[in-house]
C-alpha cells in the first residue's frame, strides 16, 4: 500500500496518515478499494492533489476493504481529533471510501462530504443483485454497517457524483431525498465517474462550485451537463 506523509495510526485494519500544513481546513481523503498492479492488490491514497487545494489531507484507509466494518469510526474521530480541533472539516471519497465518508460524517462532524460512485451497502441482504466487490464483501462476517440509511448528517452538505450506468442505479436510487444531499447523475459514465470528471477537466472545478451558496443544484447540473438524481427520479429515461 502506498501512503504519504506523517503517520498517525496504524494497525492490521486501519491506517492514518497527514500530510501537516498550517490549513484551516482539513480534509479527510477516505481511501478506495484499490487496483490490481502486476499482480498485486494495491490500496493508494487518493484525491492527494485535490485535497491539497482545499486544506490539510489526512488519509484514512480500511485496509481490509470492509466498508468499516472492521474499523471503529470512533476510534478515529479520536486519533484525528489533534489535527482537526477548531477547524472546518469535510471528506472527500471514491467508491468504498465515498461510502466510508458518508458513514463517518455524524461521528467525525463533517461540514461536507463529496462522494464519487458510492455504494449504499454491500450487504447481500441489502443489494442481493450486487457481486462486482464479492471476494472482499465474503470476508465481511458482520456487518455493522448494512447500509447507508440514517448515515445522512442533516447539518452536513452531501455532493454525490454517480454513473447512469444501471449498477451504480442501483446505490444511487436508495439515497434519501433531503435538501442536504444532492446527487449529479454523470451521463455516460459507470463506476469510473471521478475519472471521467478528471478527463473532461470538471474535477477541480465543481468541487469549487459545489461551495459557492449561490449555486443551486440545478445551476450546477447545467453548467456541467449532468442530471439530478432528483430529476432522474420523476421521469427521465435513467
Amino acid at each position: 500500500m502506498v501512503d504519504a506523509g506523517q503517520i498517525l495510526y496504524d494497525d492490521t485494519f486501519l491506517k492514518i496518515s497527514c500530510l501537516p500544513s498550517a490549513s484551516d481546513s482539513v480534509v479527510l481523503c477516505f481511501t478506495g478499494i484499490g487496483h490490481s498492479l502486476g499482480g498485486l492488490d494495491v490500496q493508494q491514497t487518493e484525491f492527494t492533489g485535490t485535497s491539497l487545494r482545499l486544506g490539510m489531507p489526512v488519509f484514512i484507509t480500511d485496509k481490509t476493504r470492509s466498508w468499516g466494518n472492521k474499523i471503529d469510526l470512533a476510534q478515529v474521530a479520536q486519533i484525528i481529533a489533534p489535527v482537526t480541533a477548531g477547524k472546518s472539516v469535510v471528506a472527500l471519497g471514491n467508491s468504498m471510501g465515498a461510502f466510508l465518508a458518508i458513514a463517518a460524517s455524524s461521528v467525525l462532524n463533517l461540514r461536507h462530504v463529496f462522494a464519487f460512485a458510492p455504494q449504499f451497502s454491500v450487504d447481500p441482504a441489502v443489494v442481493p443483485d450486487e457481486t462486482r466487490w464479492k471476494k472482499y464483501r465474503d470476508h465481511i462476517m458482520d456487518f455493522r454497517i448494512p447500509s447507508l440509511e440514517r448515515r445522512f448528517a442533516p447539518a452536513c452538505q452531501y455532493d454525490i457524483f454517480v454513473g447512469d450506468d444501471p449498477l451504480e442505479k442501483m446505490h444511487w436510487e436508495k439515497f434519501p431525498h433531503a435538501p442536504n444531499i444532492r446527487c449529479f447523475i454523470v451521463p455516460n459514465t459507470q463506476h469510473d465517474v471521478a475519472l471521467e470528471m478528471k478527463a473532461r477537466g470538471h474535477l477541480q472545478a465543481i468541487l469549487a462550485d459545489c461551495k459557492d451558496p449561490d449555486l443551486s443544484a440545478a445551476n450546477l447540473a447545467e453548467r456541467y451537463g449532468y442530471i439530478l438524481r432528483d430529476h432522474a427520479a420523476s421521469g427521465h429515461p435513467f
